[in-house]
């Protein structure tokens, strides 16, 4: 992603994942085969997101890229019943 506000906003919402099911950083960073520091850098807007961190940590995560996005897990559909 090239929007730095979108990243902050996909962070934040990560972060609070993160928080909600006491996850750690480390364990999932292993799980989606990203160095802890890579990983640390995109979480603090340091490194933008990449779509395979962010599909990888949405499957393992068991939510939508929509939902981490846009923070709306029917955006997509929502968008498309609009146009």
């Amino acid at each position: 992603m090239k929007d730095k506000n979108l990243d902050k906003e996909v962070s934040g919402r990560i972060l609070k994942l993160f928080e909600k099911y006491n996850l750690d950083r480390s364990a999932i960073a292993d799980a989606i085969d990203i160095k802890i520091s890579s990983f640390n850098d995109v979480l603090s807007g340091k490194s933008p997101w990449r779509l395979s961190f962010l599909s990888k940590l949405c499957l393992y995560l068991g939510v939508s890229i929509d939902e981490v996005v846009f923070g709306d897990k029917n955006y997509v559909e929502k968008q498309n019943e609009i146009l």
